[in-house]
């Protein structure tokens, strides 16, 4: 946790990636810091514009509270609507996984990335929760 949190503020500053292009190191999109914080999951990775990308729903489909996924959803909110919560104790995860769904399959590419330096989400711990 703290290595991402380390990672996480190397970003500080950075201009916004209009170009949606995970493979540049000056600018960053949100999707992105959490592939370029997370660096031991496998992120899907689709193509947009050319440049290979992670969307923020691409983030989304690796959440929830099957262990086998890199992240724990802890906050989901849908159309200003709180539809999950762990802090309140709103259990939507059913709603959120009906949500993500309804999305249909993506097509994305399967990569691991590992930087050359050093929706709410949070990792699992090894061996579960």
């Amino acid at each position: 946790m703290l290595q991402a949190i380390a990672l996480a503020f190397t970003h500080i500053g950075k201009k916004y990636d209009f170009g949606f292009d995970s493979n540049t190191w000056d600018t960053i999109v949100c999707s992105e810091l959490a592939f370029q914080t997370y660096v031991n999951v496998r992120w899907p990775f689709g193509k947009a514009l050319g440049s290979y990308t992670i969307s923020p729903d691409d983030v989304a489909v690796m959440a929830g509270s099957n262990a086998s996924l890199p992240f724990e959803l802890i906050s989901f909110v849908h159309d200003g609507e709180v539809v999950s919560d762990v802090l309140s104790g709103v259990d939507g995860e059913k709603i959120y996984r009906q949500l993500i769904e309804q999305e249909g399959p993506r097509q994305s590419t399967f990569l691991q990335f590992i930087p050359s330096h050093a929706l709410l989400l949070k990792p699992f711990k090894s061996g579960g929760k």
